[in-house]
């Protein structure tokens, strides 16, 4: 404020730049403080059919079986407004796509796949690559810091990051205390599964090897571009959900899978699920209103009276302009007639996403004919580097 400055949480202010997410770091610890995704406290771990090193492989086996048997409720969990201009099948200038995945980095996948594949006992525990790096500050540097070699996938939605796995596709209006509810519910579905068999004498690896080979968790890990097109193809014959907009994703909270999940461990019954996407849908769809009225008013107050003031009440585009406007108009005015939320936000996504980007690109053309000075509203050069204007000595 001291500045002039304004935060925005808005996910995706700006098309073609990069947008705004919280980057959710989740870990699961012990009543003593042992973290269960640090390799080096889980070493620590023993049991009378778990093999020696076992522990640490068997609990990121139910990691992975979680997410590749509910990464569409991941999906659902940062279905937030905002974050449909984000999520995206080519990728958003940044993560995340529209499908859930798992970075390992290549040391733990192959650790992961021997594992799996061999009956062998491990000789050695996993131990992730790390180097030592310096900062040119001795009074840090004499101690070292050690960082890992293997290298960070921009592109992943949800890549293990040492001791943490690290949720990427949270937006930055959203709170995030359902998103790790749904991260905690679906982990805590995997060690229940596995601690039942377990519990009827099944050694914890062929437990675990089990659940990566023929339960799909391998399946859910992937290191290359999230973004490319031979992943899309990919992930659909690994059996993986794509989560195309926000509406989409929020309507698998009420699939038979998902009310089954929540209502098993007891976290959600099945009128809370119901409740909690018609909200999380009514939101949608009254935000997409708020946009739609505002744009309409912004172009019929100022775009067109401007463009006719520069001397183009004639020119195809603003005739065009107006066409797309009414067009526009007339599909807002009929989602009122829409009663059921599912449908009615299906119907708001298509006017978000086709009719007023249509209306957009017109007043983005029209704007390179019009003189600056007569513009009515902020250009992307003044919102975006407004802040060097202002911090001019």
């Amino acid at each position: 404020r001291r500045h002039g400055l304004a935060a925005l949480m808005h996910e995706k202010p700006f098309p073609g730049v990069n947008g705004s997410g919280k980057h959710n770091n989740f870990s699961i610890s012990t009543e003593t403080g042992l973290n269960l995704f640090n390799d080096s406290h889980v070493a620590a771990i023993t049991g009378e059919r778990l093999g020696e090193h076992e522990a640490f492989p068997v609990i990121m086996a139910a990691v992975c079986s979680a997410v590749y048997r509910h990464g569409s409720l991941i999906m659902a969990s940062v279905s937030c407004p905002g974050n449909e201009f984000r999520l995206s099948k080519s990728g958003g200038c940044e993560a995340p796509p529209t499908c859930m995945s798992v970075h390992l980095g290549e040391g733990l996948t192959a650790f992961l796949r021997q594992f799996a594949e061999s009956a062998d006992a491990l000789e050695q525990p996993y131990m992730a690559r790390k180097r030592n790096v310096k900062l040119g500050i001795p009074s840090i540097d004499q101690h070292g810091i050690e960082v890992s070699e293997e290298p960070r996938n921009r592109t992943a939605p949800l890549p293990y990051a040492g001791r943490r796995f690290e949720l990427r596709s949270c937006g930055s209006s959203q709170n995030v205390s359902f998103v790790n509810t749904v991260l905690c519910t679906i982990v805590s579905e995997a060690f229940h599964s596995f601690s039942d068999k377990i519990e009827k004498g099944v050694r914890p690896r062929e437990v675990a090897s089990a659940a990566l080979k023929e339960g799909g968790g391998l399946k859910a890990v992937y290191s290359n571009n999230n973004y490319s097109e031979e992943w899309q193809q990919e992930s659909v014959k690994r059996g993986l959900v794509q989560i195309g907009s926000v509406a989409e994703g929020i309507c698998e909270l009420v699939t038979e899978q998902s009310i089954s999940l929540f209502g098993n461990l007891g976290v959600m019954s099945e009128e809370d699920l119901r409740e909690r996407a018609d909200t999380m849908l009514e939101n949608y769809i009254i935000m997409v209103e708020i946009e739609a009225i505002c744009l309409m008013e912004m172009i019929t107050e100022q775009v067109i009276p401007t463009v006719k003031a520069a001397g183009l009440q004639d020119h195809s585009l603003l005739m065009q302009l107006q066409e797309s406007v009414a067009e526009l108009k007339a599909d807002f005015n009929s989602l009122q007639d829409i009663e059921e939320f599912e449908g009615k936000a299906a119907a708001s996504q298509t006017v978000r996403l086709e009719k007023m980007v249509a209306v957009r690109r017109l007043c983005d053309q029209l704007e390179t004919l019009v003189p600056a000075a007569m513009w009515p509203i902020a250009s992307f050069r003044d919102l975006i580097f407004d802040d060097m204007a202002r911090c001019k000595p």
